[in-house]
């Protein structure tokens, strides 16, 4: 889906698409307040293994819906 047209809902884990460097992230679109809650601006990140919250700063195009777990 294109980000032009709408977003995820909030907090839901999505895949995002960069062209410029061509990688796909598993990452949330919320608002990140910072130190200021009334500094609050939307945002993509992941978490990264030391649960850090990580903002991607490539330019986003695209993003869909996790996949469903295979049926077995």
């Amino acid at each position: 889906v294109p980000i032009s047209e709408r977003l995820p809902e909030y907090m839901r884990a999505t895949l995002v698409y960069t062209p410029d460097s061509e990688n796909v992230y598993c990452c949330y679109y919320y608002f990140y307040a910072g130190r200021n809650d009334e500094n609050k601006k939307p945002i993509w990140a992941f978490f990264d293994s030391d649960c850090d919250i990580v903002k991607v700063r490539e330019n986003l195009t695209h993003w869909m819906p996790i996949p469903n777990k295979p049926n077995n």
